[in-house]
């Protein structure tokens, strides 16, 4: 069982994303319609823009399919709102607007020209607009039927931007690795920090069955200015682990340095435990919502599935974080090892199906740095089925939709 493997949605751009002078963003949506001007609709497609830089320079490239021209009202929005205007209502029956650049060093407006071949032009307004701007969210291109009955598409555009060269990190949050709740964090915890620019556009992963490093592809995660140990890093999320001596009811700032450039900081609580459950990313049905399977194995090292699930009586093993410090202390980032076993030092307690699990054992999963596992007795008389797992420990509880399937003894 591996908890450093990341499952992190990346961009795709036409340009490498991380630490380059331009980058090209293209719409990749269905083509959208160009209402007639009796249906007053504005058509727009949006641009996601994840990275976050300030704006030096923009063109903009479009491929939109109307005629005539002169009926439309063609504007670019930055996230911020601010509009710059490439065409409104010019050229009449002349021009198109396939594969056509808009860019402010071009030496002739597109009103001017009116063409009827691909080529590069300036706007009604300069691109500089947006210089400045930060790129993070939404850019939008909207395109107004301000003429006729007539109907056409906006098949597709996309903007390129010239940046500052050093992508400035953008921390968002803090979270349990296993929940994924936002909150408090719990000393010699995984912890999941997400936003953009936070390290390379592939994932980078810490070597296994090794202690942590602090530093993992030029990236560090800073706690109250001091670096913690790192499982795996990419542009969008970081898995990292809370030391063992993090002072617990402190509040916790979080920053992410990235080749020496700084995020801003996000803070969390320091409380004794912040438990959660690994899932396996499955779904069981249960009446009347879905719950998600719990990461667990039978008595044999065998994964709890639909096909094989827990037995009535039988001694499980489920795998969490947040449950705390432990007897003796054990430093964040090293491996556990199976021998000695490292308890939690707050009680745990669990629940299968409604009824109280016995609990023989809480503490570090040996082999996995930042992991717990606990040794649960499932119920008798609960049913078959999915059946509702959840852990208490110090207070805190865990997430309420994860289930384990059970059949009877």
């Amino acid at each position: 069982m591996n908890f450093t493997k990341l499952c992190f949605c990346l961009l795709a751009l036409s340009a490498a994303l991380f630490a380059q002078d331009t980058v090209t963003y293209t719409y990749s949506g269905a083509p959208v319609l160009i209402f007639t001007d009796a249906a007053n609709v504005v058509s727009v497609a949006a641009i996601r823009v994840d990275r976050v830089f300030t704006v030096q320079k923009a063109t903009i490239n479009v491929n939109v399919a109307y005629q005539p021209v002169g009926d439309i009202n063609l504007y670019a929005y930055a996230p911020d709102g601010t509009r710059t205007k490439l065409v409104e209502r010019n050229c009449g029956d002349q021009g198109l607007l396939a594969n056509i650049t808009f860019a402010d060093t071009a030496s002739s407006k597109y009103a001017d020209v009116c063409p009827t071949q691909p080529g590069t032009f300036q706007g009604n307004e300069p691109l500089s607009n947006f210089n400045g701007k930060s790129s993070y969210g939404s850019w939008r291109l909207a395109v107004e039927n301000n003429g006729s009955q007539n109907v056409g598409w906006l098949n597709g555009w996309s903007i390129t931007f010239t940046t500052d060269t050093v992508a400035t990190p953008a921390l968002v949050d803090v979270v349990n690795r296993s929940s994924f709740k936002s909150g408090p964090v719990a000393p010699n915890s995984s912890i999941l920090l997400y936003g953009a620019n936070l390290g390379p556009a592939t994932p980078v992963y810490a070597p296994s069955n090794q202690t942590l490093p602090t530093t993992l592809s030029n990236v560090q995660v800073l706690l109250n200015d001091v670096a913690i140990p790192l499982k795996a890093v990419s542009s969008v999320g970081i898995d990292a682990i809370v030391p063992a001596d993090a002072v617990i009811g402190e509040t916790a700032y979080f920053q992410v340095s990235v080749s020496g450039t700084k995020s801003d900081k996000v803070s969390a609580l320091v409380q004794a435990t912040a438990p959660g459950l690994y899932s396996q990313g499955v779904l069981g049905d249960s009446s009347p919502v879905t719950w998600a399977i719990a990461k667990a194995v039978d008595q044999n090292y065998k994964p709890i599935t639909v096909d094989n699930p827990a037995v009535q009586g039988s001694i499980i093993t489920v795998y969490a974080t947040g449950l705390g410090t432990t007897n003796p202390t054990f430093p964040a980032g090293q491996v556990p090892p199976s021998s000695p076993l490292y308890y939690t030092n707050t009680p745990t307690s669990a629940s299968i199906g409604g009824a109280a699990a016995e609990v023989l054992f809480a503490g570090l999963a040996p082999g996995f740095p930042g992991a717990y596992q606990m040794n649960i007795k499932v119920p008798t008389g609960i049913g078959a089925g999915f059946q509702l797992i959840v852990i208490w420990n110090g207070g805190g509880v865990s997430q309420d939709y994860l289930s384990i399937p059970v059949k009877a003894q």
